[in-house]
């Protein structure tokens, strides 16, 4: 809205307020990135950790199996 705002030689002037919703807009895009971030960090962690626990009860039953075929 162009009557919020002002531009001078160096610097734009804003009405009361302006600023404070920026400030918002730009705290609400620096939340959602955040939220992606940790969303998909997370995941990959809880996918590096089942794929360890997969491989280690993969061994476990190979280990288990080859004792009782020896048996």
């Amino acid at each position: 809205d162009p009557d919020q705002f002002q531009f001078g030689r160096t610097k734009i002037f804003f009405r009361a307020g302006q600023v404070a919703y920026l400030e918002k807009l730009r705290a609400d895009k620096f939340r959602a990135a955040t939220i992606m971030i940790q969303k998909t960090v997370r995941g990959w962690m809880q996918r590096r950790k089942y794929r360890k626990t997969r491989e280690a009860a993969l061994i476990i039953q190979r280990f288990t199996r080859g004792y009782l075929a020896r048996r």
